[in-house]
């Protein structure tokens, strides 16, 4: 049999995606310079509960990585999620979540998510995530919006003082 073409697979499929993705990759280069607050690191190894029959990390993952890096960031702020639930003080559910898939995450990749805050407003904040494979190449970058509700009433609070000043620290600058 004669090959009379050859298709070209691009990774991840551009035409299926928002092209934008692209263009955060080409400036992703040089981002510790433009995003200087973003040195709290996350680092994880893409294990086998993670990726598909392909060997490549399926999609909702990244949304659980994004999320045990979030647990660390505020353990590591001083505001334990597991305290928080426990003293029932504050809930930061969150409201939005979008990821973008830059290149693949496969078996056994060694990875860091890079942590930042790209907005606080009156009673959410929003955190972004870089995640970078072991050669420091952008592999995907994801966003969460948390709301802070009150317990008592469970509706919108302001976010605490505290809170707002911890986050304030990794605040990424020129973000929105």
């Amino acid at each position: 049999m004669a090959v009379t073409s050859l298709r070209v697979i691009e990774w991840p499929p551009w035409h299926y995606a928002d092209r934008s993705a692209l263009s955060w990759a080409r400036s992703f280069r040089g981002a510790e310079e433009r995003w200087p607050n973003m040195d709290f690191e996350f680092r994880f190894a893409v294990g086998m509960s993670s990726v598909d029959a392909a060997g490549i990390m399926f999609f909702p993952e990244l949304l659980r990585h994004a999320h045990d890096a979030y647990e660390a960031f505020m353990k590591h702020l001083g505001h334990e999620l597991r305290q928080m639930l426990a003293t029932g003080q504050l809930l930061l559910p969150i409201r939005h979540t979008e990821a973008d898939y830059l290149r693949p995450m496969g078996l056994g990749s060694e990875c860091v998510a890079r942590v930042g805050v790209s907005r606080i407003g009156k009673t959410s904040y929003r955190i972004v995530y870089r995640f970078l494979n072991e050669g420091g190449q952008a592999c995907a970058r994801a966003e969460t919006v948390h709301v802070c509700v009150d317990t008592a009433t469970g509706r919108p609070t302001t976010v605490p003082e505290a809170l707002r000043h911890a986050l304030q620290a990794y605040r990424i600058e020129g973000s929105d």
